[in-house]
């Protein structure tokens, strides 16, 4: 599994955030988080939603890195 490019990028800045300070944001745990960075697991349907919301990545964006992503 890829990673999470549009959580990297919200994480890379500017201004740099923490994973913890997301994982706040979406009320989850900063673990989770790391897992979703790291490729370890997706996060669900409704949890892309507000990060969509949060880091200013459409879904359709997200969906298309993921597929641009496995067709390299």
């Amino acid at each position: 599994m890829k990673r999470y490019s549009s959580l990297t990028s919200y994480l890379a800045g500017p201004p740099r955030r923490t994973q913890e300070q997301l994982a706040h944001l979406l009320g989850v745990r900063q673990g989770t988080v790391n897992k979703w960075v790291r490729g370890e697991t997706m996060p669900r349907a409704e949890m892309a939603l507000k990060i969509a919301r949060i880091t200013g990545v459409t879904i359709e964006g997200m969906t298309r890195a993921k597929a641009n992503r496995r067709a390299a």
